[in-house]
């Protein structure tokens, strides 16, 4: 059985690879169907479709990679992580503090809950 360690590592893996690619559809598949989202804009994206939608207005010109986690297994099917994410444009750095609830859903781990914000 995977540590929690290694399932949110393995989670940002997946996310920063489809991310890179601008592979929305990819991205949003790592999230439940009731996901929420509170990304660099205003809104609240709630669900399946707003958060392909939150994604699909990106530049493809962004790439992200992740520092190591700060990883709680609240129980069995839930864990919450928080990392730093650091999108580069050009060559500019963009970081951002991620905070993900994590669920094990559908036999798999999903992200139910994501948080970020711009870290100054």
């Amino acid at each position: 059985m995977k540590t929690a360690n290694a399932i949110a590592t393995d989670l940002l893996t997946q996310w920063a690879n489809a991310f890179n690619r601008a592979d929305w559809v990819a991205l949003n598949k790592l999230y439940r169907s009731d996901a929420q989202l509170f990304g660099g804009k205003p809104d609240l994206y709630a669900g399946s479709a707003r958060v392909l939608e939150y994604f699909s207005v990106l530049e493809s010109d962004l790439s992200v990679s992740f520092d190591e986690p700060a990883v709680v297994q609240a129980n069995k099917t839930v864990i919450v992580l928080a990392t730093i994410a650091r999108f580069v444009r050009a060559t500019q750095p963009l970081p951002y503090r991620f905070s993900w609830t994590l669920v094990f859903s559908d036999e798999r781990w999903l992200v139910a809950a994501h948080h970020a914000s711009p870290k100054n």
